[in-house]
């Protein structure tokens, strides 16, 4: 009988120290994964063309020959395309507009996505072949087998040039659009917009 009382006390000593109070909370816990586009432009966010020689007048002006160019990153969670658009460069003195098309653009691609690769694709690759801006947008740089990536992976530069009557640019040249009045001499600006 002493025996089943000591089990029992024992038993009883054992279980009380063994229960401990506890106090449960939850964190609620959530990661989102959002679509990132983030376009940089890395140098040339300024670019200025000066006409100051018969033949730049008569031929116009290649950015490349005067260091005058647009270097870009795009960092892009999901595919996308480069769009390019400009208002008219309008004068500064006498308010004259020179249309967008007197300024022509090509781009190439030094990152990892690349033309020839097929990640990227683009109809304006060379200087023969400029896109004669537009107020409206037009793809500049599209998506080709798969274009997401860092800004190692999308690296391009924006070559420009101004009245040199590419295919689809203005064809008439500097020297005529002065000497028929149809622009003066003045300063000509306006903002090109970027869009991805």
């Amino acid at each position: 009988k002493n025996f089943i009382i000591l089990f029992f006390a024992l038993s009883f000593a054992f279980a009380t120290t063994n229960i401990q109070a506890q106090d449960v909370e939850t964190v609620d816990f959530t990661v989102e994964l959002v679509d990132v586009l983030d376009l940089v432009i890395t140098a040339g966010d300024a670019i200025w063309f000066t006409f100051d020689d018969p033949v730049e007048y008569n031929n116009g002006i290649d950015g490349d020959a005067i260091g005058e160019q647009t270097d870009i990153t795009c960092a892009a969670t999901s595919d996308w395309e480069l769009t390019i658009a400009t208002p008219d460069l309008v004068g500064i003195t006498n308010s004259d507009v020179m249309t967008a098309d007197n300024v022509g653009c090509y781009v190439t691609a030094s990152g990892t996505n690349t033309f020839a690769g097929g990640q990227v694709t683009s109809a304006y690759t060379a200087y023969g072949s400029p896109l004669a801006l537009t107020n409206a947008a037009t793809v500049l740089i599209d998506n080709g087998s798969g274009n997401a990536g860092d800004e190692t992976d999308n690296i391009f530069t924006l070559h420009w040039q101004v009245g040199t009557m590419g295919p689809g640019m203005n064809a008439t040249s500097m020297l005529q659009h002065v000497a028929l009045g149809t622009l003066s001499l003045d300063i000509y600006n306006c903002d090109i917009t970027l869009t991805l």
